[in-house]
């Protein structure tokens, strides 16, 4: 009844959404990696105030080997940003 517009209307239905991220092998493995970094991001380990991103790199390539060296760069760096500082995800607010 209410399928098709009015005479002399124009349809507003927005079209369906297409999907516009790219490289989604390595969205399906993000998750899994940044969590697997987590601990060398931790305030409480690290070496005179430095992080451990080489050995955070190490790790990625062994457990997700089909990384290329531009992703696992990507994932570190990105988990870096998620787990360093003093608002990262999971832990209660600092003052």
């Amino acid at each position: 009844m209410f399928d098709s517009p009015i005479q002399g209307e124009t349809s507003t239905a927005a079209p369906p959404a297409t999907e516009r991220r790219k490289r989604l092998e390595l969205r399906v493995v993000f998750v899994s990696a940044c969590n697997a970094l987590r601990p060398f991001f931790d305030a409480d380990s690290s070496w005179a105030g430095q992080t451990h991103e080489h050995l955070a790199l190490r790790t990625l390539k062994e457990q997700f080997p089909e990384l290329d060296a531009q992703d696992a760069f990507l994932v570190v760096t990105t988990a870096k940003r998620l787990f360093s500082g003093p608002r990262s995800p999971g832990e209660s607010d600092r003052v």
